[in-house]
């Protein structure tokens, strides 16, 4: 009797786990992206939405007898300028049975992404048909539906593969678990661990490929444990990609605390502390007579000032401070510049914190009065380019090629005019706001508007963008940096050919080069001829030639 009684009963608790879970779908809510955030036009978009249920989510669904069988996870989205919905089964997410235990996505795919926005919303239904719809997180009241949806904002993708090199420091934390790491969109927000460059100091190279958002998302780890950043539980650290950019830089403290919570007690050893301050956005001038460092615990103070070396980069101070044993751990301090070593200036802002360790610290370099480069202009800046084509002679069309949006590397792209037919092409590129500063150009032209010809006796012509003025008129430059004098004139006598043109001012003498049987114009120089100092040469005929001649300087 017992055995049949203790066969009944397994036999009850297996119907009764092979039973769908009687709870209805409690609460779900859009996890990631947020609606109205702005996604890249070039890859489908992954959304994220959690779902609770009881009975049913809070476990790994690898857990058969606890899967979620009579749950229906949808996500539905529409193009802009649609007016139906696609519905797409979602996903749980159980990589390392990933915690929270009831997140669930899809991916709204590339197709959807041709206009400015686009619209969508996720579903949860119980098999008895009874749905729950996302809403914002802890917003239950404001869910997305099919006439009141989530949405993005639709932006044109990055157009060069991008590299940011991202420091984290991690002097208020203690290491957990894997120690300190990154996550991010760059790889699905997985842990990924960060090199040690310095005690408590980590870094990380982001890879952002060309056709990705503009915008790079992640945030610090520590193991397991996820910094907790001003804004709430789903704020990001961010950081937008300047047009035409390859690299930039970025650096932060976990949960963006400079000031450690410090409990203050005496060092228990000698603390030796790097202090770094660029001085680079500070007119030089200004600091001709040295920068500083003073503060509150010897061997600082509010007196005297501690100088900084220059460590070769440019505008970089740096030198290590040793603060012996028994010294307080809580340090206030403050870096100085000097026009003349005897007159200092602190920099603006309240006193910097510092909550000191035992042994070897270099902190990350600051700027002086905390100044924050911008990533990319801030306003339009127009440049005027000419380009003078003269040593060449006859072109059809002559392209400006660079490196920063508007202007790219293919030929033909951004034409050039010479409406007074002087021979000099010249145009107009405005370049909008947040663009790279640095930008590098060349030009090129055809005689038969498909072959294009580079110049190809220099490298890239660089210049830098300036906030300072929007107008820029760049100085007039010549075809592979040829000169030619002009007026030029070829007469031909009982096989001798006398050239002669007028003379260039401060020119130090003029080379001439032939090209025989040379038609169309060389595109470079060709074979080099003689010399001279005066402004008329003669040469034997040798047949049918062309010749430059190029003013040396």
């Amino acid at each position: 009797m017992k055995l049949l009684s203790r066969l009944s009963a397994l036999a009850a608790l297996l119907a009764l786990l092979a039973q769908p879970a009687a709870a209805l779908v409690e609460q779900s809510f859009l996890q990631w992206q947020e609606t109205g955030d702005t996604v890249p036009n070039a890859s489908p978009v992954r959304v994220y939405a959690r779902a609770l249920k009881t009975g049913c989510t809070g476990v790994c669904e690898t857990d058969t007898l606890l899967f979620c069988q009579d749950m229906t996870k949808t996500l539905f989205y529409r193009a802009q300028g649609q007016s139906t919905y696609t519905s797409m089964p979602m996903t749980f997410n159980n990589g390392d049975c990933y915690t929270p235990l009831d997140e669930y996505f899809a991916d709204i795919p590339t197709a959807a992404l041709s206009g400015d926005s686009v619209f969508f919303y996720c579903e949860f239904a119980d098999g008895d048909g009874a749905a729950a719809f996302t809403a914002r997180p802890g917003s239950p009241e404001a869910t997305f539906t099919a006439t009141t949806p989530a949405f993005y904002l639709v932006e044109n993708a990055t157009s060069e593969n991008f590299t940011l090199h991202v420091v984290g420091d991690f002097h208020c934390v203690t290491n957990n678990g894997q120690g300190p790491g990154i996550s991010g969109s760059f790889n699905g927000w997985v842990y990924q661990a960060m090199t040690q460059v310095s005690p408590r100091v980590y870094a990380y190279d982001i890879v952002w490929p060309a056709g990705s958002a503009l915008t790079i998302e992640f945030k610090f780890r520590n193991g397991t444990d996820w910094e907790s950043l001003p804004g709430g539980p789903f704020a990001n650290r961010e950081f937008t990609v300047p047009s035409g950019a390859t690299t930039g830089e970025y650096s932060g403290y976990w949960n963006d605390e400079a000031e450690c919570p410090c409990v203050e007690a005496p060092l228990g050893a000698n603390a030796m502390v790097i202090f770094a301050v660029d001085m680079q956005h500070q007119d030089p001038a200004s600091y001709a007579g040295g920068v500083g460092i003073r503060g509150t615990r010897a061997p600082l103070n509010w007196d005297t000032t501690i100088a900084l070396s220059d460590v070769g980069h440019p505008g970089l101070f740096s030198g290590m401070v040793i603060f012996p044993a028994g010294t307080l751990n809580t340090l206030e301090y403050k870096f100085l510049k000097s026009t003349d070593g005897t007159a200092w200036t602190y920099e603006d802002g309240s006193n910097r914190r510092l909550c000191m360790v035992a042994g070897f610290t270099a902190l990350p370099n600051a700027f002086f009065s905390n100044y924050v480069p911008p990533a990319g202009t801030t306003v339009p800046i127009t440049a005027h380019f000419s380009q003078d084509m003269n040593c060449i002679g006859t072109v059809t069309s002559v392209s400006l090629q660079g490196s920063v949006a508007p202007l790219d590397w293919t030929a033909g792209t951004t034409p050039m005019t010479d409406a007074d037919l002087d021979g000099v092409w010249e145009a107009d590129v405005t370049f909008p706001v947040g663009s790279a500063f640095e930008v590098e150009y060349k030009t090129a032209f055809t005689t038969d508007g498909s072959t294009w010809n580079w110049e190809d006796n220099i490298l890239n012509r660089p210049f830098t963008l300036d906030d300072a003025t929007p107008n820029m008129t760049l100085p007039p430059t010549s075809w592979d940096d040829w000169f030619c004098p002009p007026n030029l004139e070829i007469v031909y006598v009982g096989g001798q050919v006398t050239l002669s043109w007028t003379a260039v001012p401060l020119a130090t003498g003029y080379s001439v080069y032939s090209q025989i049987d040379g038609y169309p114009a060389p595109t470079s120089l060709s074979t080099f001829v003689t010399t001279t100092t005066d402004t008329t040469v003669t040469l034997p005929a040798t047949g049918r030639a062309f010749y430059v001649v190029i003013a040396e300087k």
